[in-house]
């Protein structure tokens, strides 16, 4: 899953990357992370939507950092994960495209993370 020169299907990898999100937060959480610094965008999306399934606080500043990725699917995923996470589920946008709803949401999860980052958690 870390090796760039083995190249795989997007699917096989997606499955990977959801069968990680299932171990114990402890484990799921970090490796998770560091797909969400993969250089190939499919990853990241993988990595942002499963992020969510470790039911953990801890994936929040992880998912957090996501908001600043390139690509806007992978932004829209982490949105997703963090407002089922955090069962905010109005600050979910429902598309990819930039809009008033859009720059909302984003907005909210950077005061979110600003309010995270005060309150020491």
């Amino acid at each position: 899953m870390f090796d760039p020169s083995v190249k795989s299907n997007f699917w096989p990898e997606s499955n990977l990357i959801l069968a990680v999100s299932s171990l114990e937060p402890r484990t799921s959480i970090p490796l998770l992370a560091r797909v969400l610094r993969s250089p190939d965008a499919q990853d990241r999306l993988a990595a942002a939507s499963f992020l969510q399934y470790t039911n953990s606080p801890k994936a929040l500043p992880i998912l957090l950092s996501g908001l600043d990725d390139s690509d806007r699917q992978v932004q829209f995923a982490v949105m997703q994960s963090l407002g089922n996470l955090t069962k905010q589920y109005e600050w979910r946008p429902t598309t990819i495209d930039s809009d008033s709803h859009w720059n909302a949401c984003i907005e909210h999860w950077r005061e979110f993370e600003g309010r995270l980052a005060t309150s020491g958690k």
